[in-house]
């Protein structure tokens, strides 16, 4: 069932916002405009500004915007058993996912740790989770507000504070399947998202 706080939210999360951003991305030029981007179709994200998201996920005061990526890959789970209770659970691993800009052009990657790379200059983020707040949908991942912890490399993403994960789509741990004939199994499961990159910003 639909949460509908968060559905509206969801309905807003390209809506203008008077906020100071920067970014040196080009304008979107569409959808399908990538030519490097291995036939994958990119939504239109609608005004390069920041999202309207739960407070529980905005960035602290002072941070500005950098750029945003849309992402489609997939989160991996393990299938694991508990020591305590004997029962068995999806255990979340890592996501793999591929990073577009607004042209759609295959520009990074996302991975383990989890870390952000913008591969045309080397440049990387990692992070860790310090909020979330649920998505609109079952099935969709929470969205997510990260902070880094390490940087690496001198250019887009080696100056990135905070990340958001949100509009996500997909991505949930397995209802069922594991169990006693499948520890270690691991399963991949399809998601996309928008992520948002800022700069500077008080320390929480």
């Amino acid at each position: 069932m639909r949460n509908p706080i968060m559905t509206t939210t969801m309905a807003i999360l390209t809506a203008s916002l008077a906020v100071a951003c920067t970014s040196d991305d080009p304008a979107p030029a569409g959808p399908d405009a990538g030519s490097d981007n291995g036939g994958v179709t990119c939504p239109d994200l609608g005004p390069r500004v920041p999202p309207t998201v739960p407070e529980a996920i905005q960035p602290p005061a002072g941070a500005t915007f950098l750029t945003r990526t849309y992402a489609t890959g997939s989160q991996i789970y393990t299938c694991k058993a508990s020591a305590s209770d004997g029962t068995y659970a999806w255990a979340f691993k890592a996501p793999e996912a591929e990073l577009y800009d607004d042209s759609c052009a295959l520009k990074g990657a996302h991975g383990a740790g989890p870390v952000w790379e913008w591969t045309p200059d080397g440049s990387a983020v990692k992070g860790m989770k310090i909020a979330d707040a649920p998505a609109p949908a079952t099935g969709d991942i929470p969205w997510l507000l990260v902070k880094a912890v390490e940087n690496t490399g001198e250019g887009k993403f080696a100056h990135v504070t905070y990340v958001q994960r949100v509009a996500t789509a997909g991505g949930a741990a397995p209802s069922s399947g594991c169990d006693a004939s499948a520890v270690d199994k691991e399963v991949a499961v399809p998601y996309t998202a928008v992520y948002y990159f800022w700069e500077g910003g008080a320390q929480p």
